[in-house]
Order: structure tokens, then sequence, then C-alpha cells
């Protein structure tokens, strides 16, 4: 059985940090590509050397920024995984004391044959304890 009362520390063990940094980079990288196909609808408007030098440098920053991002997508990945482990056996915990509480219900609910069972007992007890009064009396 999951021990729950881990579950919130290691919950907090996972760097959601990760995921500002990817946004952070995921923007840069969308300005870059952005200013990559601007290039191109004005290519013929400058030099080709010049054009080729812009070209080459916004693509090494591309470069640059999806290197750095890579680590981050790796770390994000094992995160998620911890947290889908930790989000199964939390639902599998939860599952087992639902089934529990069934179970102790079931059994503080009489049976209807229990019932009646003592229902008769109890008149049956009744009948005996008015026979005896109407005897001693």
């Amino acid at each position: 059985m999951v021990n729950t009362r881990e579950l919130p520390e290691s919950l907090a063990e996972v760097d959601l940090g990760v995921i500002d940094a990817l946004k952070a980079l995921k923007e840069e990288a969308d300005v870059l590509r952005e200013r990559l196909k601007g290039l191109e609808a004005v290519k013929s408007d400058f030099d080709p050397a010049v054009f080729s030098r812009v070209n080459a440098d916004y693509a090494k920053q591309l470069a640059m920024v999806e290197n750095k991002a890579e680590p981050l997508r790796q770390q994000a990945r094992e995160s998620y995984a911890r947290l889908r482990g930790a989000l199964a056996e939390i639902a599998d915990a939860h599952e087992a004391v639902k089934l529990d509480r069934q179970e102790i219900e079931l059994r503080r609910k009489p049976s209807p044959r229990i019932v009646e069972r003592e229902g008769l007992a109890r008149s049956r007890r009744r009948h005996a304890r008015g026979c005896f009064r109407s005897a001693t009396t």
C-alpha cells in the first residue's frame, strides 16, 4: 500500500521552474523563427553576403536556444513521469480507502435474516415476560 504521508514531500521535490524556463526559451525561439521567415521576404533587397551573414546568425542563435532547451525538456519529461506516478499512487490509495470504507459499511450493516431473527427473538422475550408477569400476579 502507498504511504500517503510521503507523497506531499515527493510532490514538493518536483521542480516546476523548468516549465517557466522552457516557456521563455520557446518564446525566444519563436521570435528567432519569425525573424528567419521575415528575412526571406526581404532577401532580394540586400546583398547576398549580408543576407547570408544575418541568416546564419539567427540560425546559430536558434540552435543555441534549442540546445539550451533540450536538457530542460528531458528534465520536464522526468518530472512529468514522477507526477504521473504519484498521481497513480494517489488514485490507487483512494480506491483502496473507498473499498475499505464500503467493506466496513457492509460489515456493520446487518443482513435481513439477522434482523428478522433478532425481531423474532425480541417478540419471544416479550411474550415470555408477559407470560411470566401474568403467572406471578
